[in-house]
């Protein structure tokens, strides 16, 4: 996965490479603040629409942790707030276990199936029911 990654992103123009890089790097690949203003500056000159770029460091197969031993994995910890899917309340929102098994249960008609559709709208890899 990381070298079809690696592939697409070589493909990319100079603001997106450097957008993976500071996700990649990232503590749990959320982005801290200056690096989120320095993404939305780079897009908007990108854009024609600032003047600010900021230096931009392409993504390469070092930022993603394969030299360094380390593992690092993705966690799906909440969906939501919810919109417009299925008989679900606006704003409400699901979280999920940071580890082991999160069971969702309840009463016909409490939401159960509508935030398993909004998952399988996400996730390429769930076949459609």
């Amino acid at each position: 996965m990381a070298k079809d990654l690696m592939g697409w992103a070589a493909e990319q123009p100079d603001w997106v490479k450097d957008s993976l890089r500071r996700i990649a790097v990232a503590v749990d690949h959320s982005v801290e603040q200056a690096d989120a203003d320095c993404i939305l500056d780079n897009v908007r000159a990108a854009a024609g629409a600032g003047l600010s770029v900021h230096s931009m460091t392409p993504i390469d197969a070092s930022h993603l942790g394969r030299d360094t031993g380390e593992t690092r994995r993705t966690v799906l910890a909440q969906l939501g707030p919810v919109q417009n899917i299925d008989r679900l309340a606006g704003g409400q929102k699901l979280r999920m276990a940071a580890a082991g098994i999160t069971l969702v249960y309840g009463e016909n008609g409490s939401g159960k199936s509508g935030y398993t559709d909004s998952d399988r709208q996400r996730s390429p890899a769930t076949p459609p029911r």
